[in-house]
């Protein structure tokens, strides 16, 4: 952390040198801008790291094959100066973001796995195993997981809550589960018995059918079959759904054991009629392509305010103003002197805060129902990942986005918003985002 906070305030310091003075600009080839203190920012961040011996990834370094930066352990993700346009407008609303990247942890059970394998009550000594084949969860994640697959269930589309009055009060002769966890996954609609989830998708599906394919695979590695409908079938054709998914009830054997792992995240494994794989170590039971690092740590840095964000995980998360005055100061005096996140606002509104230089139809939608569900709502403007920040700190709700990014623009705030007891959500997954996916692009997210 101490390598991480000294690298942000070499990077302002040379940001703020170019803020001074006349800025000129370069386009990239995604007829992005690029400006000099990009590139100073890029190279101060470097020469502070290169002693820690990780390797970086950053917006402005050269570009490293899939296979390469997916096999490391750990590595830094930077993005030098995020907000290059509020940086060219001067507004001040830009940072220097940094995370350090942690694999995903193992499940139970495979090789260098991080936890356990969890015991129940039974069997000899009052403790009996459970059967390692079946995970059903991330227990580093499922708090998280469990948190938002809760939220969803107080606001769920039309099209979900139509198809919940068709599953619901074991209507088929099955129980079906909504929003149920599964690894690093939240399922619409799951039946533990006979394996079997049911999805309804809306209309971002149609954009990102890739994203859907490895997610159908993750799921089925598990031994789940999967039944997808759109809005417009469930909406329109409620007789011909409750047809095929009855129909896909009666052709699936039952399981032989159904615990309740919502009541018991520690009930990860079900015995099971036939051999099932474990999820193991990273990329095994979720296809690399999604992702294989998380956030452990993180400094952002705002050079103009001198204000800087900080965390690391178990540790919290916190915020400090006049930070560069305390020079070379550890992270832990550091944090002795910041606020601790979240921090106690009094608002009367529910407040989401948007992009200042992007917005698009589907954010005014997100907008429009939380109107209708919280009735007053304020709306705040920030650009860079000052947004995410500010639903960290307590001065605002939620953050929707549905606009492109880049994983350098969400890990440092995604690491500050976890230990502040805050979630980024891919809302394609609708699970916590993975980094080092083989493209660098994210998919749309929520932070609340």
């Amino acid at each position: 952390m101490d390598r991480a906070i000294a690298a942000a305030f070499a990077a302002g310091k040379e940001i703020l040198d170019v803020y001074t003075r006349p800025i000129d600009v370069e386009l990239k080839e995604d007829r992005s801008p690029l400006t000099e203190a990009d590139k100073r920012a890029h190279a101060a961040i470097e020469r502070e790291l290169r002693a820690t011996g990780i390797p970086l990834l950053s917006e402005e370094g050269k570009e490293i094959p899939v296979d390469e930066r997916q096999a490391w352990q750990q590595y830094w993700l930077v993005d030098p100066l995020d907000g290059t346009k509020e940086f060219i407008k001067r507004n001040g609303e830009f940072t220097v973001n940094i995370a350090l990247m942690h694999p995903l942890p193992a499940s139970p059970g495979r090789g260098g796995g991080m936890h356990p394998t969890p015991a129940l009550p039974g069997g000899e000594g009052g403790m009996r195993s459970v059967d390692a084949r079946y995970t059903t969860e991330d227990p580093r994640q499922y708090g998280q997981l469990k948190q938002w697959a809760r939220e969803m269930r107080k606001e769920p589309t039309e099209a979900e809550a139509a198809m919940w009055r068709m599953l619901r009060h074991d209507s088929l002769g099955v129980r079906f589960r909504r929003q149920h966890v599964l690894g690093d996954h939240i399922l619409d609609f799951a039946c533990l018995k006979k394996r079997l989830v049911v999805e309804v998708d809306g209309e971002i599906h149609h954009q990102q059918k890739e994203a859907d394919e490895i997610r159908d695979q993750a799921i089925k590695a598990f031994g789940f079959d999967i039944l997808r409908f759109t809005n417009q079938e469930v909406l329109t054709e409620e007789a011909s759904v409750f047809d095929r998914i009855k129909a896909a009830v009666d052709a699936r054997p039952d399981i032989t054991a159904e615990l309740d792992y919502e009541q018991d995240p520690r009930a990860a494994h079900v015995a099971s009629s036939g051999p099932l794989p474990h999820r193991g170590r990273v990329g095994d039971g979720a296809h690399p392509a999604l992702g294989t690092h998380t956030p452990l740590a993180a400094v952002l840095y705002v050079p103009v305010k001198d204000t800087l964000y900080f965390a690391w995980s178990g540790g919290g998360s916190y915020k400090l103003e006049m930070a560069a005055t305390h020079g070379s100061t550890s992270a832990l005096k550091l944090a002795a002197l910041a606020q601790r996140l979240p921090v106690s606002m009094s608002r009367t509104a529910f407040t989401i805060v948007a992009s200042r230089s992007h917005n698009s139809p589907d954010t005014e939608a997100f907008i429009a129902r939380k109107k209708e569900k919280h009735g007053e709502v304020a709306i705040t403007s920030m650009g860079s990942a000052l947004k995410i920040c500010l639903v960290a700190e307590g001065a605002a709700d939620a953050y929707p986005r549905y606009a492109p990014t880049m994983e350098w623009d969400t890990a440092a705030g995604h690491a500050i918003a976890i230990e502040a007891g805050k979630q980024l959500i891919d809302v394609t997954t609708d699970a916590p985002m993975r980094y080092n996916k083989h493209s660098l692009v994210n998919n749309w997210f929520i932070v609340q």
